[in-house]
């Protein structure tokens, strides 16, 4: 791939390739830099990865335990992980992920999440409040296939939990972590 060669899209669209920087890690890896916003596909190897720039970014605020917080810290998130660390709340879905949408100065919304952490914790435990982020196209299309649910939880400040099935968990990126 070089500057100046264009890319097909699945739409047939054509992307033009603006640069190429390429560096030498344990195998040679390309990043590319397309104009405009744009999705596709590579190979990492055999496997496909999906490549977007969206340039909008959601972030997702979770309460959780010191003790959960650290196993997603070791071990990322999963929906083996989620079912071991809940009981589904009350909507009965052990392996999601339940979190409220966050934006600047929402303090509101983040202490509703971090006082969720306090409700789980047990004896020698503390609450933690994880923030997770993951751009607004890859949101968009995980719900329209179903793995992101939505549910309102307050009514009077119709604040809205987002439920990130398994299949969702992999876009989601860990932004910030507090022990309280």
């Amino acid at each position: 791939m070089a500057a100046g060669q264009d890319l097909a899209t699945s739409a047939g669209m054509q992307l033009r390739i603006v640069a190429k920087r390429a560096w030498t890690e344990k195998a040679q890896v390309l990043n590319l830099t397309v104009e405009g916003i744009h999705t596709y596909y590579v190979l990492a190897g055999n496997k496909p990865v999906l490549v977007h720039n969206c340039g909008e970014t959601m972030d997702f605020a979770h309460g959780t335990t010191t003790s959960h917080a650290d196993n997603i810290a070791a071990n990322g998130l999963s929906g083996d992980a989620a079912r071991a660390a809940s009981s589904g709340g009350s909507v009965g879905q052990p392996g999601n992920l339940f979190t409220y949408e966050v934006n600047p100065g929402d303090s509101d919304t983040l202490s509703a999440a971090a006082t969720f952490g306090g409700t789980r914790t047990g004896p020698g435990e503390r609450p933690a409040l994880l923030v997770f982020q993951m751009c607004r196209c890859q949101y968009d299309r995980l719900t329209a296939a179903g793995h992101i649910t939505t549910r309102v939880t307050d009514e009077v400040s119709g604040r809205v939990e987002h439920i990130f099935g398994a299949e969702a968990m992999p876009f989601l990126t860990q932004i910030y972590r507090r022990n309280f």
